[in-house]
């Protein structure tokens, strides 16, 4: 028998309603399939995949890393909404956000990414969700890493150096290969 509400004509408004709630969480121990909270689908991820019952077991210092990454920085951002309604374009601008306003690296950025989309993988397998945004979300891979030259006043000790392990190749030391040679040139120039 199906009653008509007025304040919700429609199944969507009233199963909004409730996810806005948190009802299907607080009432069951596994939300229907579709409607996980992001908080739960993180949970499940960090018991199945750091468990006793895991395929790959993870170091305490991967363990400490993800946990820190889940607990501090997405479920604050991403706990309460429901897992299959966070679109691409929302977490890409979180993410861009991190590095603007809270001055994160690129690097850690991605590391983030790389636990979110997890988290979704996981979260498939056990069809608590059918899709996963994270993987149509855009990174920039720009570092602030600028090389060290050689060719300026530091070259020709570090040159010099190499003369020696030239020295030790002809004994079966390892080779410089390329590297060396490109130094050398770059030292005569």
């Amino acid at each position: 028998m199906r009653l008509n509400c007025r304040a919700f004509p429609k199944d969507k408004d009233a199963w909004l309603e409730a996810d806005r709630l948190g009802l299907g969480i607080r009432i069951n121990d596994t939300p229907a399939p579709g409607r996980a909270s992001f908080h739960f689908l993180a949970e499940d991820y960090l018991k199945v995949d750091f468990g006793a019952d895991s395929v790959r077991p993870k170091s305490a210092n991967t363990i400490s890393h993800v946990e820190h990454i889940v607990r501090a920085y997405l479920v604050p951002r991403f706990g309460n909404e429901i897992a299959e309604d966070i679109k691409p374009l929302d977490i890409q601008r979180w993410f861009k956000s991190l590095r603007e306003t809270d001055g994160l690296a690129w690097a850690t950025i991605a590391k983030m990414r790389g636990v979110m989309s997890r988290i979704y993988k996981v979260g498939i397998l056990h069809e608590h969700v059918q899709k996963n945004p994270v993987l149509h979300v855009e990174m920039r891979s720009k570092t602030d890493y600028k090389a060290a030259s050689t060719c300026d006043s530091e070259g020709p000790p570090l040159t010099s150096s190499l003369h020696a392990g030239a020295h030790l190749r002809r004994h079966g030391a390892p080779c410089f290969g390329d590297a060396g040679a490109a130094l050398e040139r770059c030292a005569v120039e």
